[in-house]
């Protein structure tokens, strides 16, 4: 048996591609694609089209040769998901962490809260910061004079690592107004 049929389902010139559909009744479609390189032309189109033609046929003749196989692993039930709610929670000093239990019939997801460790505060912390001082760039433009509270307020922001108890007990300043 041929696929005698083909059909371009798409040509796409950016990743130099040809998407062919091969048919054959009562052989099942077969679809390929096939990469060029260059322009594509008439020509070189047959040429794809005939390999793709080629890669159909070999893949029907071992298909008719090849004996069923169905593992029973290809089928099967699986548990029911149960997702419990989001607990409230903390994200500047928590965090949630997710487990699962499992029983024969259903998957649990519990969610617990947990306080952030010493690392992840500091990180936390010093995201913030730098969050803190992109807003009050623009303030700092070497173009536009800076207040004496936005100077010591943006220094403030910098030496919060200073701070005794970081990162545990943190001061934040707070931003002077215009």
């Amino acid at each position: 048996m041929n696929y005698t049929n083909y059909h371009i389902i798409r040509i796409n010139t950016t990743i130099q591609e040809v998407f062919l559909k091969f048919t054959n009744p009562p052989l099942p479609d077969y679809f390929c694609r096939r990469g060029y390189d260059g322009e594509l032309t008439e020509e070189k189109l047959q040429s794809i089209i005939f390999a793709g033609q080629v890669e159909a046929d070999s893949y029907a003749k071992a298909d008719q040769e090849a004996t069923a196989f169905t593992p029973e692993s290809w089928t099967g039930t699986m548990k029911e998901i149960v997702v419990d709610e989001i607990p409230e929670y903390d994200p500047n000093v928590e965090k949630l962490v997710e487990l699962w239990e499992e029983s024969e019939t259903t998957r649990t997801r519990i969610l617990t809260v947990k306080l952030l460790n010493e690392t992840e505060l500091g990180q936390k912390a010093r995201a913030k910061r730098a969050s803190l001082l992109a807003e009050t760039d623009v303030e700092a433009l070497g173009d536009r004079e800076i207040s004496s509270e936005m100077t010591a307020y943006r220094q403030a922001l910098r030496d919060l690592t200073d701070q005794e108890g970081w990162p545990t007990a943190i001061v934040w300043p707070t931003k002077p107004i215009g």
